[in-house]
């Protein structure tokens, strides 16, 4: 992992644009669109909301401003319509994405039961959609590390590091009716692998250190 920093780089976000396809952000406790960290609202961070960082998002085409947004009251509506875009990025803020924050109102000591129950109360409402039920909606759940003593830059697709340290090692749960229940994939990915399986899964060319990587769709058979 390491700093966040406004890059020009094409992103999944631009591709689904290009294709004609829809995307949002919805990210939790954001006081606006495609907003930058407030100090009035510390549980909110830019850092965890990626389309705030893409510079073809911002100018000229600015649409950071229409669909990196606040998570209410804009994700109930998706939900309860059943019309998520092609492609949303879902973020907690640190109150429920298990890192906690003193302005939380839960204990440090509870964040990451208070994530679980974050998640417990979402995923049934993703779960129950007729799109996901009709098998068009694939929900994943992952973290951007596996432990807090992760270490700035480091790279986690480099076996001498990814053999010594935790912090690589990062749970990812996939939800589709296409899975059966239970399944496991023990094959090594990263998260590089779970963006082509992205753009392979949109008909999108795989960016970056994408191509070539490993893809969930094998071995979880969605």
């Amino acid at each position: 992992t390491g700093p966040a920093v406004h890059t020009g780089g094409d992103n999944i976000f631009h591709q689904a644009q290009v294709a004609g396809d829809t995307w949002r952000d919805y990210a939790e406790t954001m006081p606006k669109n495609c907003s930058a960290n407030v100090v009035a609202i510390p549980a909110y961070k830019a850092g965890h909301t990626p389309p705030f960082w893409y510079t073809d998002l911002t100018t000229p085409t600015k649409t950071c401003a229409l669909y990196d947004v606040p998570m209410a009251p804009a994700l109930d509506s998706a939900i309860a319509t059943d019309t998520l875009p092609t492609f949303a990025w879902i973020t907690p803020d640190l109150c429920h994405d298990m890192h906690g924050d003193p302005s939380c109102p839960t204990a440090q000591t509870s964040r990451v039961a208070a994530g679980d129950a974050w998640l417990a109360a979402l995923l049934p409402r993703l779960t129950a959609l007729p799109s996901y039920l009709a098998g068009k909606t694939l929900v994943v759940v992952t973290f951007d590390e596996g432990s807090e003593g992760n270490v700035t830059g480091a790279d986690c697709t480099d076996p001498a590091y990814y053999a010594t340290h935790i912090d690589c090692h990062i749970a990812t749960i996939v939800l589709s009716a296409y899975i059966h229940p239970g399944a496991v994939d023990a094959t090594d990915h990263n998260l590089y692998g779970l963006l082509g399986t992205f753009e392979d899964l949109l008909g999108y060319p795989r960016l970056g250190r994408a191509v070539g990587a490993s893809s969930l769709r094998a071995g979880l058979g969605f």
